[in-house]
């Protein structure tokens, strides 16, 4: 007989966790974009985010119902973060309303008190953008802005032409400097910066803050400075560095565990043969070998390929917290520590033009500063309608699938939970 019994019954087990595995795989992988089992069927289904959506829904619908000025929490005497969303007009759905309303609703007063937010209506003409108008909007903030605000008719006219010649690269740099000065005035020790198209998760001030908290005492314990905190992230960006079978060293690392079964294993027989020289016993060292040989040969690769082809973020999910993180996208929501802003402006201003989240990474690596990213994900991308002239199929991609799975009522306890802990007394 060639192959031997032990070494079939090893094949035909592998081959049963193999199938369990890949029904697993195509059952619960299938968001991630890195995977095998990746689905684009089914890789955007909302879960989280439908929650979170109707629960901005109902804010919107209690706030509106409301006429006293009173009637929402705003920012206290010393807020912790100023906070600017970014905001055009989009086609159809504005965006930003639901965004606002994901970002209070469910905060304490405590919270509350702790963030100071605005919001730019980034548009030459004040009267383009249909939120402007919103009487509720305006009581859910601390306070909103335009352009016509306070700014020389030079700089006014050029940002009319950046307008009418849909110069975005440009434009979304001149955008986001504009908010981070209007934040940096209120002289808060962070600042927050929100693109308009987001939901976010229930408990993500709290969670920002203690994470905030961390990073400095990290900082202080290696003496370097740091540049943002980011609160999205997609799994495109966290995947193996290759998605082809090889690409990330498989055949060393499956060398590396046959060599590490097969040396005591022949250590083993040699003992066997040393102790018994039946013929019995060549026979059980032969039926022995013949197991470690299939394995070593068939079930050692399958798993190590299908580890790597399962996807990274599927298969090695970040564990809860912060961390530092040089690589990531996009630049949904991004908190910085105010004593990097002017830098940040400066920087911004000379580069004049480019994708914000890519300038931050080329400032982070000039200067020698670290990035964090704060897990899980507390922000989901929702646009479907770019602003800056790209498809629909790419802004939905810019997605995280693990907000998909966060738990409402898990997040709910927790968010009560680190509240307690963050503003005990």
């Amino acid at each position: 007989m060639l192959i031997s019994r032990p070494a079939v019954r090893v094949i035909l087990l592998t081959l049963f966790v193999l199938s369990l595995f890949i029904y697993y795989g195509k059952t619960h992988f299938y968001r991630d974009p890195g995977s095998i089992f990746y689905d684009p069927g089914r890789a955007f289904e909302r879960t989280y985010s439908l929650h979170r959506e109707s629960e901005a829904k109902e804010y919107i619908r209690t706030v509106a119902g409301r006429n006293e000025t009173g009637s929402t929490f705003k920012a206290g005497e010393k807020p912790v973060i100023c906070g600017v969303f970014s905001t055009v007009k989009r086609k159809g759905v504005q965006y930003v309303e639901t965004a606002i309303a994901s970002m209070v609703y469910g905060l304490t007063p405590a919270e509350r008190a702790d963030l100071h937010l605005g919001v730019l209506f980034a548009h030459a003409n004040t009267t383009a953008h249909p939120s402007l108008k919103l009487e509720w909007l305006h009581r859910a903030v601390d306070f909103t802005f335009t352009y016509k605000d306070n700014m020389p008719e030079e700089t006014f006219l050029k940002l009319q032409t950046l307008e009418e010649t849909a110069n975005f690269q440009e434009k979304g740099v001149f955008d986001y400097t504009y908010a981070l000065k209007q934040c940096y005035a209120k002289k808060t020790p962070y600042i927050a910066m929100f693109e308009d198209d987001t939901l976010f998760a229930d408990g993500w001030l709290v969670r920002s803050l203690i994470a905030l908290r961390e990073i400095e005492s990290a900082a202080a314990d290696v003496m370097k400075p740091w540049l943002y905190m980011r609160l999205f992230n997609q799994e495109r960006s966290t995947g193996w560095a290759h998605r082809n079978i090889g690409g990330n060293n498989e055949p060393w690392i499956i060398l590396g565990i046959a060599a590490a079964i097969l040396a005591p294993a022949f250590l083993v027989r040699r003992w066997l043969q040393l102790r018994r020289s039946s013929s019995s016993s060549s026979r059980d060292c032969a039926a022995y070998l013949g197991a470690i040989y299939a394995i070593v040969l068939f079930t050692v690769p399958c798993f190590v390929i299908l580890f790597f082809q399962a996807g990274k973020a599927s298969m090695l999910p970040p564990s809860p917290g912060v961390f530092r993180e040089l690589f990531g996208c996009c630049s949904q929501a991004m908190i910085f520590p105010s004593e990097r802003v002017p830098g940040l402006i400066e920087f911004l201003e000379r580069k004049e033009r480019g994708q914000v989240d890519l300038l931050l990474k080329d400032l982070a690596i000039a200067e020698g500063f670290d990035t964090y990213a704060l897990y899980p994900v507390q922000v989901q991308h929702i646009g479907s309608s770019s602003v800056r002239g790209t498809s629909r199929q790419e802004a939905q991609a810019v997605w995280s699938m693990a907000f998909e799975n966060l738990n409402a009522d898990s997040l709910h306890k927790e968010h009560l939970e680190m509240v307690s802990q963050y503003y005990k007394k």
